[in-house]
């Protein structure tokens, strides 16, 4: 599921993906959901789409379908003319994601077989995407979960879901040096996140403690201690707040989301929420103020934010009624 955020001058909205078919539309938001518009009819896709992303002017949206190839649209308050679909490469699983370079110039999207494993366009806006670039060497051959460029665009970090379970290649225009892996993921990568400083990355996992960390610096740095309190589910995605001070995780079972502070490390993990979430989530982000974290459950459900969490947002009167994959704000 994917969540658009409106530059202020306009007004704001939350896309989404989720797994049903017809399975693209956004929400306006403006403090809690309101106004739901379905893009079903905008999409080729007759299928799931896994992913979708804002592209960071907020001019351009794209959705990663699982007809294996990207689609395109210019966006203002809505969907405006659609671009010519990307190349296509194999994927069918509803697990994959997309990623845009902080640039707007590329986006990257996971595959689950065939060549590539991971595919990345070139983007100009106004005109869409150009070819595929070429794969890196050696080629990857692990599925991935959650993909994302660095804030300064020059690393790609993806999450393979069996070992080594966190990755990263430089990125310049195309694919470079694939640096070493940490090694010490338990049970595979699910979700992946960049501190706004570019200096740590942190990964949801699938096995106790839930949760890792290293700090960045043209690789990864030695993994910071586990948190006093771990995570009992299986976490599925993984996010720092805009400030960096905190970090918030979706998780398939109960409580469904999960939150840390940050600084320099692992620190006090917050209170469940008073009214949790309504199912298992797949997805979670927070709002470009800080000021609320949405969790990707079937119903959407959100929560003020201040020090911890607080009161929950009323659910849409219209939810999707499926798992939310992916989501993105248009800034």
């Amino acid at each position: 599921m994917l969540f658009g955020v409106i530059a202020s001058s306009r007004p704001k909205n939350v896309a989404l993906t989720y797994l049903l078919a017809g399975n693209f539309d956004y929400y306006l938001w403006n403090n809690g959901f309101s106004t739901r518009t379905n893009f079903s009819s905008q999409s080729s896709s007759a299928s799931v789409a896994t992913g979708a992303g804002f592209d960071p002017s907020g001019q351009n949206l794209v959705m990663w379908s699982a007809f294996y190839r990207l689609q395109g649209w210019q966006f203002s308050n809505g969907l405006g003319t659609k671009y010519t679909n990307s190349s296509a490469i194999y994927a069918t699983s509803p697990t994959r994601t997309l990623a845009w370079h902080p640039s707007g110039n590329a986006v990257a999207a996971l595959a689950d077989g065939g060549t590539p494993r991971i595919g990345v366009w070139p983007f100009t806006s106004g005109v869409g995407f150009g070819t595929v670039y070429a794969d890196p060497s050696p080629a990857i051959t692990t599925n991935s979960r959650d993909i994302s460029f660095s804030p300064n665009g020059n690393t790609i970090l993806y999450a393979p879901s069996s070992a080594p379970g966190l990755s990263a290649h430089s990125w310049s225009s195309g694919w470079g040096t694939m640096y070493t892996s940490p090694g010490d993921v338990p049970g595979g990568g699910r979700g992946v996140s960049w501190h706004p400083s570019g200096n740590v990355v942190v990964a949801a996992t699938s096995l106790s403690p839930g949760v890792v960390a290293y700090p960045w610096s043209s690789g990864f740095g030695t993994k910071y201690a586990n948190p006093s309190i771990s995570t009992s589910t299986t976490n599925t995605k993984i996010a720092f707040s805009p400030s960096g001070n905190n970090v918030a995780i979706s998780a398939s079972g109960s409580p469904y989301v999960h939150a840390y502070s940050w600084s320099s490390g692992w620190g006090t993990k917050y209170a469940n929420p008073a009214t949790l979430p309504s199912t298992g989530a797949q997805s979670v982000i927070w709002t470009s103020d800080g000021n609320s974290v949405i969790i990707g459950t079937t119903n959407l459900d959100a929560y003020q934010w201040s020090g911890g969490f607080g009161t929950k947002y009323s659910n849409p009167a219209s939810p999707p009624g499926s798992s939310t994959l992916q989501m993105s704000f248009n800034k």
